[in-house]
């Protein structure tokens, strides 16, 4: 389920509530295409795509990030 944040301070921020399990599955897919990702990026010669494929690599890892952080609190998913 996506939800807005209506929290007091509305950050603007989409909050997304997912199982622990379907979470583990959205994360092995980020990282199977962030390798993906990774190897295309290596193989360009053109140097734009190359900075968009870099700033999507990062976007990625970010995301992967937070949600480990966020599995990894008492309150979890």
């Amino acid at each position: 389920m996506i939800l807005p944040n209506k929290e007091k301070g509305d950050d603007g921020m989409v909050r997304i509530e997912l199982s622990a399990h379907e979470a583990e599955i959205l994360s092995e897919m980020l990282e199977s295409y962030l390798s993906d990702l990774k190897t295309e990026r290596v193989h360009t010669d053109n140097r734009e795509l190359r900075e968009e494929l870099k700033g999507k690599e990062t976007f990625l890892n970010d995301v992967l990030k937070r949600m480990k952080n966020q599995q990894a609190t008492p309150e979890g998913w």
